[in-house]
């Protein structure tokens, strides 16, 4: 999964639940991503590294029909702890142990004895990653007299096309140089902060400061609205889904306009507060005009502007939030690295 949804998942779980599905849905398209072609993924090549290199419950030369026992007998062997909030069927079905049991019987090819290449390696791994964690990057730098293991914060699998925090950068800057790497991960926060919990209700919100009651929580909702939208427009892009235009999470449409416009059309993040007008994002800091719509007479207009935040009129009285109080999450994580 990439930064952006995971970013957004523990919310997303909160959400599901207290019975809101709204955030956790929208997640499934970014999470499974598009279609792959063939000549993205080869099954077969992806079959037989993992058969062949992964320990299994039963030795490949076993007969097929004798594997469902020792798959059997391997899954009651797993402590009740171990397998968290997965029945022991859901474990079995999606397990290499299963995706391998009709491989054709007989010997893999067993690794090479020999030592690997003397030569400077820089060994990458993702402190988030499942598949390959830390502990086989550490495996694989020990036995390279002359590496260098890198932990990457916020990231799992494919650090180099997935790290947002510009360190990996900086790593194979400094070892295809031939500098020192030293710290080019240490200090590296851990990437996209979590999303917001997404509100059933603006009265749910808590206003924002310097703005006390219903009218500070919707202006937080109207804000939320507006963050939303440009944390979907990357989840989707990041996943390599088409991000040009979508809908917004209670309700409302939204399209780019540009490189960093948005058009939204009665966008609601909290179900009663809608926002409507054109708003562009850079770095995000945020510059546009919002028509907001909103109960018990609390609409107005709000007017976004990357030096001095928010300003504007709602339920006829004067707002302001200062722009530091007015960022997104997922691009503040990459000022850094462009900025």
């Amino acid at each position: 999964m990439t930064h952006c949804p995971r970013a957004a998942l523990p919310a997303a779980i909160h959400s599901a639940v207290e019975s809101d599905a709204a955030p956790i849905l929208r997640l499934v398209p970014p999470a499974v991503g598009p279609p792959l072609g063939l000549k993205d993924l080869s099954y077969g090549l992806n079959a037989a590294t993992t058969c062949g290199e992964t320990v299994l419950p039963y030795p490949l030369a076993t007969p097929i029909d004798q594997r469902p026992q020792m798959i059997a007998d391997a899954l009651a062997a797993i402590p009740d702890a171990d397998l968290g909030p997965f029945g022991r069927g859901l474990v079995e079905r999606s397990s290499t142990a299963e995706q391998c049991r009709l491989w054709p019987p007989g010997r893999a090819v067993l690794p090479t004895t020999a030592p690997l290449p003397d030569v400077p390696a820089l060994v990458l791994s993702g402190r988030l990653d499942i598949r390959t964690p830390l502990e086989n990057g550490e495996a694989v730098a020990a036995q390279l007299p002359h590496s260098t293991f890198v932990t990457v914060p916020g990231s799992g699998h494919d650090e180099i096309d997935s790290d947002l925090s510009g360190c990996v950068a900086r790593a194979l800057s400094r070892f295809f140089g031939d500098r020192r790497i030293g710290d080019a991960c240490d200090r590296t926060s851990d990437g996209v902060p979590p999303a917001l919990l997404a509100p059933t209700s603006f009265h749910k919100l808590a206003p924002h400061r310097g703005v006390p009651g219903d009218r500070g929580r919707v202006l937080r909702a109207a804000v939320g609205a507006v963050d939303d939208v440009r944390e979907s427009f990357f989840e989707n892009a990041d996943a390599g889904l088409p991000s040009t235009s979508g809908g917004g999470l209670r309700a409302g449409v939204w399209r780019t306009r540009g490189q960093t416009g948005l058009v939204l059309r009665g966008v609601a993040w909290a179900p009663e507060v809608k926002v409507t007008g054109e708003i562009s994002s850079r770095l995000g800091r945020y510059a546009g005009v919002l028509r907001v719509r909103a109960p018990e007479g609390l609409s107005g207009r709000l007017r976004f502007s990357r030096r001095t935040g928010v300003t504007g009129v709602l339920g006829g009285r004067r707002v302001h939030l200062p722009a530091r109080a007015v960022r997104g999450a997922v691009e503040p994580a990459v000022v850094h690295i462009v900025g």
